[in-house]
């Protein structure tokens, strides 16, 4: 995670855009997400989002609690060079 612990994180925002072009020179796509943590203390307070920084690539997904069936699997490989 960051190089500070971070406790009683939760996703409060997802967003997720995809795109795909279909023609008869081929097909390009595209998608990117962004996923917005929010500390949680038992009350639900508006702080500012909590900036975390990877070092090194990972897999992850997000699971119904509930049905316990995975909604979202992603892999993390690292940023685009600027």
């Amino acid at each position: 995670m960051s190089s500070t612990r971070a406790r009683n994180l939760f996703i409060s925002k997802i967003i997720h855009k995809a795109v795909i072009d279909v023609d008869e020179g081929g097909t390009e796509a595209a998608a990117a997400t962004v996923i917005q943590l929010t500390r949680f203390s038992g009350v639900f307070l508006h702080e500012e989002p909590i900036q975390l920084t990877f070092s090194r690539p990972f897999l992850f997904y997000l699971r119904d609690i509930n049905i316990k069936v995975p909604l979202f699997v992603g892999r993390f490989s690292g940023l685009p060079m600027p």
